[in-house]
């Protein structure tokens, strides 16, 4: 698809804002994306990160939840300008993110051999963020570019061997991801989220960087909404030679769907389904910061074993109030709903970065794993 056929095909993003009722489900015109922001007085606004085409409407238009239109299961194309990248800088881990931030920019301008305008940074007012171009690697729309983002990025963060990984947010799958729009304030923080110079980046420290956020900014190098770029990208042999592998591995994977007769059990517990690492889940406390990526894990897996939509959203609320998790009913209502809303249930096995983190069998005894020896044949362990 030539770049005027993309641009006059996909110009709609899912808007979203504190004070909007609802908070999101609001598809408007990328163009209108700046007169929204100014609308809810630049505090937590977000888009979505892939840009939608006209068929979104009439998909909302039946897709009703809760009696309102929604995004949320869309099963369309979609096209994105940049591949998303999250940095973590939370209190506890500033340094290591902010090290492993600057590492990361370091390797991709140099492996990808990286113009000025193909990567842009910025601090989102608790973390790094960046927008690598997609045009870099000749990506064309599909109704399965999140995945093939998601390919992209752990390929990427694996190739950067970088040592202290634990900050990058490698869960970014969702086609309906929200991302922070450029300008707006982060309400926990009271800071902007503001484009940064990659020479910024390098050379300041964080609290300078933070100095810099104390005031909404203007882009520079992106339209307002940090979505499309000013400028025109060239593609990258090797940028695009990752693209196709991730491409091929996506195609694979699809021709090996999870059924859910192949986890029922006689049991009628659905916790007596859970492998060692979602058990670690339904019992731990989660931090804040994982509490939303834990809870989809736990709901997509019931999908699996198939309970109903329902009997998920009961087996979560008894999670949160067990382990004082914290989420509101309201939140935990649209944990469920997402994890239900595809045509087929996410899968999150072995190799996600989440279930790593409570497995007790990973990274070198996966074979004492029941679930990892039924699964094996079904999960892509993208290169890990």
């Amino acid at each position: 698809m030539s770049e005027k056929e993309k641009v006059a095909a996909f110009k709609f993003v899912d808007f979203a804002a504190h004070y909007q009722k609802g908070f999101r489900n609001n598809v408007i015109p990328v163009s209108e994306v700046s007169d929204a922001v100014q609308k809810y007085r630049k505090f937590e606004c977000y888009a979505s990160a892939l840009i939608y085409n006209e068929e979104i409407k009439d998909y909302m238009r039946k897709n009703l939840h809760h009696g309102r239109p929604s995004v949320a299961g869309y099963p369309g194309v979609v096209w994105g300008y940049y591949i998303p990248f999250d940095i973590d800088l939370r209190a506890g881990r500033q340094d290591e993110g902010f090290k492993t931030a600057k590492a990361l920019a370091g390797f991709l301008i140099k492996y990808l051999e990286l113009d000025r305008e193909s990567l842009v940074a910025y601090y989102s007012g608790s973390g790094i963020h960046f927008s690598l171009s997609s045009e870099k690697f000749s990506a064309e729309p599909s109704s399965g570019l999140h995945m093939v983002f998601s390919d992209l990025r752990r390929r990427l963060v694996k190739l950067s061997m970088i040592k202290q990984v634990e900050s990058i947010d490698l869960t970014i799958g969702d086609k309906n991801r929200l991302w922070r729009l450029p300008g707006t304030m982060n309400k926990k923080t009271g800071l902007f989220k503001t484009e940064l110079e990659l020479e910024e980046l390098d050379r300041l420290g964080l609290e300078e960087i933070k100095e810099l956020s104390k005031q909404s900014k203007p882009t520079r190098y992106t339209d307002s909404a940090g979505l499309i770029p000013n400028s025109k990208i060239t593609s990258n042999p090797v940028a695009e030679a990752l693209y196709g592998e991730a491409v091929e591995r996506l195609k694979k994977r699809s021709k090996t769907r999870v059924q859910p007769h192949q986890v029922r059990k006689e049991a009628s517990d659905a916790i007596e389904t859970l492998c060692e690492a979602r058990k670690k889940i339904w019992d731990t406390p989660v931090p804040e910061g994982q509490r939303n990526n834990a809870g989809i894990r736990l709901a997509s897996w019931f999908r699996i074993c198939g309970n109903s939509k329902e009997e998920t959203e009961s087996l979560l609320k008894l999670w949160n109030e067990k382990n004082g998790i914290g989420l509101e009913d309201e939140e935990l209502v649209r944990i469920v709903s997402s994890a239900y809303a595809a045509a087929e249930p996410y899968g999150y096995f072995c190799f996600d970065e989440i279930i790593r983190q409570y497995c007790p069998y990973y990274p070198r005894n996966h074979s004492s794993c029941q679930q990892y020896q039924i699964f094996k044949g079904v999960q892509t362990p993208l290169e890990c």
